[in-house]
């Protein structure tokens, strides 16, 4: 079966160095053979891919560019080739269900040969009645609908089991849903959408338990989304959407990014956050927020509500984390962090007030070191927080707006962005990411990854880990 698995591992490398293009078209067809509760759909063109990374193929001959050559084996490439001419590679289906179970859909379009090559691998058990034909062998099965739709599963099927399967998707397939459907059938490399509570409630599966609901908000909602590639940049495009169709409410509004808040960021943070004033438009959200907090936070969030409903401009959150960090372990003298949050002066002189007894309540009373500026130092960390031009700020540093960062260009008419410098990430990941990630802080969402090194270093940590 590493025929097939191992075209999986191949298209998911490829997507991430190479470029394509994007257009929209209609529902496919393939999507009436995927799970509707599906928790996360993909989709993969690997023609295009072939293209935009200068795979040759010619017939059932595949020839990998040089770069190529030395991450596959000659057994690797010369499956690769056979695949090729058996299966419709523009289209690689991907679903992972409520079960935490995967599975894999493509057509075929030789149906014999496809039966032949499996057989010639790992002597897999074969099983076949009617319109149904499983493979397995390892705990995996490569199982054929009509000698036509191909399913590739992360466990063993008997025919039994692989006939309950293609029934139960075809009560409530995907193709069900028409937005959930034509958002998965892009003309893109990559597209995707995630079904926001099939997803949540998958996560704890993953021992991500943390993770909860904010918010009614998600319910009958999906994230779909595209990636594309232009030589070592990974542009994504994101946008929300209600299952049934219908417009998306948005839970807020915002207002651009007051750039001038960004001097106030030091020349050498790597991590930087910024939100225009942000009006809610979901009257409830606070209330969900708190409902579907863990329990250990919920008096946190209630807490906090006020000071959130106050906001009425700009906020930003920046971080200085030391490349060190990941090497060294944790030591306060790597890190620094700085936020700021615009609101009434009355507002901050009670949050103030609220941090000076916290403090004090910890036998760590805080000193003034200016006017409505206070500073609480414990285990070597200094903590200043106060007001700072109409600003509610807490920070490691005294903060000064005396910085012009080169950074601030990626923030001028947006909503809300964020840019991350990844080298502060290098002694922790096999390459080094600059990201830069905006939303309309409504529906849509962008983001534009660098990935440095990711021919020499990212791709082959992957494989090994793969293999």
């Amino acid at each position: 079966m590493k025929k097939i698995s191992f075209l999986v591992l191949f298209v998911t490398l490829l997507t991430l160095g190479f470029s394509s293009c994007s257009s929209i078209t209609g529902e496919d067809e393939l999507t009436g053979y995927i799970p509707g509760d599906a928790a996360m759909v993909m989709k993969l063109d690997c023609k295009k891919l072939f293209e935009a990374s200068d795979v040759k193929v010619d017939g059932d001959k595949v020839e990998l560019p040089s770069y190529m050559k030395k991450w596959f084996n000659n057994d690797e490439v010369e499956t690769l080739s056979k695949l090729n001419n058996k299966l419709e590679l523009d289209k690689v289906f991907m679903a992972i269900n409520g079960e935490k179970d995967v599975i894999i859909l493509v057509r075929t379009n030789d149906f014999d040969g496809l039966c032949k090559m499996l057989e010639e691998d790992n002597d897999p058990v074969k099983k076949s009645q009617d319109d149904y034909t499983v493979y397995t062998s390892d705990n995996f099965t490569v199982a054929v609908y009509k000698q036509k739709y191909v399913f590739v599963k992360n466990s063993a099927l008997t025919i039994a089991d692989f006939k309950t399967l293609v029934e139960k998707i075809k009560k409530n397939p995907l193709s069900k849903y028409p937005a959930l459907a034509q958002a998965v059938s892009t003309d893109d490399a990559i597209t995707f959408a995630m079904n926001y509570e099939q997803y949540m409630a998958l996560l704890p599966q993953f021992g991500t338990g943390a993770i909860v609901p904010a918010s009614d908000y998600i319910k009958g909602k999906f994230m779909a989304g595209n990636i594309n590639f232009v030589g070592n940049k990974a542009l994504f495009d994101g946008e929300l959407g209600n299952i049934d169709g219908s417009p998306v409410k948005p839970v807020a509004s915002m207002d651009d990014i007051n750039i001038a808040l960004l001097s106030y960021v030091p020349e050498d943070y790597n991590i930087v956050f910024a939100a225009g004033k942000v009006t809610m438009t979901d009257n409830d959200y606070y209330d969900n927020l708190v409902k579907y907090s863990l329990p250990q936070l919920q008096g946190f969030v209630s807490m906090m509500r006020p000071y959130l409903e106050s906001i009425d401009g700009s906020s930003m959150m920046a971080f200085r984390i030391d490349p060190a960090l990941a090497t060294l372990g944790f030591n306060p003298e790597y890190f620094d962090a700085i936020l700021m949050i615009h609101m009434p002066m009355e507002k901050i002189r009670e949050a103030v007030s609220n941090l000076m007894t916290a403090a004090g309540m910890y036998g760590l009373p805080a000193a003034e070191i200016s006017r409505d500026m206070y500073a609480v130092t414990y285990g070597g960390i200094t903590i200043y927080f106060g007001a700072s031009d109409g600003y509610l700020a807490i920070s490691t540093q005294p903060v000064s707006a005396t910085h012009s960062p080169e950074f601030a260009k990626y923030f001028v008419n947006r909503k809300s962005a964020a840019v991350i410098d990844g080298s502060c990430l290098k002694g922790l990941l096999p390459f080094s990411p600059f990201a830069v990630m905006q939303s309309d802080g409504a529906t849509e969402f962008k983001a534009e990854v660098t990935l440095e090194d990711t021919t020499d270093k990212f791709i082959p940590a992957l494989m090994q880990l793969a293999r």
